[in-house]
């Protein structure tokens, strides 16, 4: 759910009752997977000038492999979970080389949490 002033978008594939005010955007795909692009240009459209992305693994890799992020927020917890687990970010594979860096990194305790901010080095 994207809130702009006075309203709100709601941008996904699934049909859900939406919010008194809401507008739901049907935007075009990239080889039938996510456009992150499309969904910005959309949004910028609609006076949309900073978003907040919140998602899985196939999400934020859009985002990061098309070079649409600024900045990164991330939550780790004090857990080990193994097996079938997937990062945030799954990538095009990319070598120590070619790693998308984060520069002006912070770290800050959340509870038992630890969030790592940092902006993407271009």
């Amino acid at each position: 759910l994207f809130r702009t002033p006075g309203r709100s978008v709601v941008v996904g594939r699934k049909a859900r009752a939406l919010p008194a005010g809401a507008e739901s955007l049907v935007l075009p795909s990239a080889g039938g997977r996510f456009a992150p692009r499309a969904v910005l240009q959309a949004l910028a459209r609609r006076g949309v000038g900073r978003l907040f992305v919140e998602g899985g693994s196939a999400v934020h890799s859009s985002f990061l492999d098309a070079g649409l992020v600024d900045e990164v927020r991330l939550f780790l917890a004090p857990r080990l979970t193994g097996g079938a687990a997937r990062s945030f970010y799954q990538g095009r594979g990319r070598t120590l080389a070619s790693s998308l860096d984060l520069e002006s990194v912070t770290l800050r305790r959340v509870g038992p949490d630890i969030l790592v901010s940092g902006r993407v080095k271009r």
